[in-house]
């Protein structure tokens, strides 16, 4: 998928709240998006990964561990990850507008690797 930062500049010069977020992917166990705030100069983009760790009342300590790896690994490229509830990871990350797809293309690499290890029956 081609990333377009400018319409997202635009929209959120438009915005009241000088805001703009487009969710890029959903799934499951994930929603990818990215953003922009214009409240200062120079604008800030970021991409925002949420990932659910445990949906069931059974957790699979194997895919708990392949997440494990991909939020090390997050973590070691700069993103802050928190724990807004008691069921996900929120990843953000501030990027420059030149990196956003290259950015994307990552984390959505990421994202391949989960999908894999639920297709093998680890989620």
């Amino acid at each position: 998928m081609k990333i377009n930062p400018d319409e997202l500049l635009n929209r959120a010069q438009k915005s009241v709240h000088r805001v703009a977020y487009k969710v890029v992917t959903t799934g499951k166990n994930h929603r990818l998006g990215i953003g922009v705030t214009t409240d200062q100069a120079p604008s800030t983009f970021f991409i925002e990964l949420l990932l659910t760790y445990c949906n069931k009342r059974i957790p699979n300590l194997q895919y708990l561990k392949e997440l494990t790896e991909i939020l090390r690994e997050l973590e070691k490229q700069g993103y802050e990850i928190q724990c807004p509830d008691n069921h996900s990871f929120n990843c953000t990350k501030k990027i420059e507008q030149s990196t956003i797809q290259q950015e994307y293309e990552k984390v959505s690499s990421f994202l391949n690797l989960l999908h894999f290890f639920r297709g093998l029956g680890l989620h």
